[in-house]
């Protein structure tokens, strides 16, 4: 399995996103926030961080699929 990006809150009080080690700008999917532990669905582009608060990845996915299926 692929390493998913981590979110870091820099110094500045930033949050940046980080994948391989290397910051990325725009990130839209799944990222591990390493200060809640929890799984967090990220759009980049426009500024939304959604927590779907899951310890478990697999439990991220599914929360997930409930969510697009709710809203698609």
């Amino acid at each position: 399995m692929e390493q998913l990006p981590v979110i870091a809150i820099q110094r500045n009080g930033r949050v940046r996103i980080y994948e391989r080690g290397k910051p990325v700008t725009r990130f839209s999917g799944l990222a591990y926030d390493t200060i809640t532990n929890a799984f967090v669905w990220i759009d980049a582009a426009t500024g939304w961080l959604i927590f779907l608060v899951s310890e478990t990845l697999e439990r991220a996915l599914c929360e997930l699929e409930y969510l697009q299926a709710k809203f698609a």
